[in-house]
């Protein structure tokens, strides 16, 4: 399991929904990167690595997307999977030198139901953090700025799935586009988890 926060993220913005839906749906998602331009407005999108071992997935994607006030931003997110309940994701910001930490969550509670979680914060630049005193509050204060400006847009993304993940038909065999992403092989391991 992963370690659950670390120094220098503050508390993290939480969102919680219900939906009519599976885990492997919600992490399939994150392998499905061909949605995320024309679904979520980025303008790149890419799996740099994946890796799958045992009950446990690692992946590396890069994303760019523009936001009000800071332009296009990159990021290089390294998310690691705990079955296909658990997903923890660290993300660098290069343009900001900064990083996101963000956990997501799905539980199933019956048939074809589950409970999804996700919880994401920043933290400031490396340099503001190597302060003390003072400087260090206002590190902190400034990576609270940085979790409650960019870190709804996680929860605007995954509101826009949520009609897909609700109604969502399972095909074993689905016709992939070019550029959608690995997941066959992500399908392939999750098989593991099923009776």
């Amino acid at each position: 399991m992963p370690e659950l926060r670390i120094a220098g993220f503050p508390r993290p913005i939480e969102h919680t929904r219900t939906l009519t839906a599976y885990p492997q749906d919600v992490n399939e998602n994150a392998f499905d990167v061909g949605h995320f331009p024309t679904l979520h407005g980025y303008q790149e999108a890419r799996v740099d690595a994946v890796e799958f071992d045992g009950p446990r997935s690692r992946s590396c994607l890069v994303t760019r997307r523009r936001f009000p006030l800071a332009g296009a931003l990159r990021f290089v997110i390294y998310a690691q999977g705990y079955g296909v309940g658990l997903t923890r994701a660290l993300a660098d910001i290069p343009q900001i030198r900064s990083q996101a930490d963000s956990y997501i969550f799905s539980t199933p509670t019956g048939p074809r139901a589950m409970e999804f979680r996700v919880s994401a914060s920043l933290k400031c630049p490396i340099s503001m953090r190597q302060a003390s005193g003072g400087r260090a509050t206002a590190a902190l204060a400034f990576s609270w700025l940085l979790t409650h400006l960019l870190g709804p847009t996680v929860r605007h993304d995954l509101v826009n799935d949520y009609p897909i993940w609700n109604h969502k038909v399972y095909l074993p065999q689905p016709r992939l586009a070019e550029g959608d992403g690995p997941i066959s092989r992500y399908r392939q391991w999750a098989q593991q988890f099923y009776a």
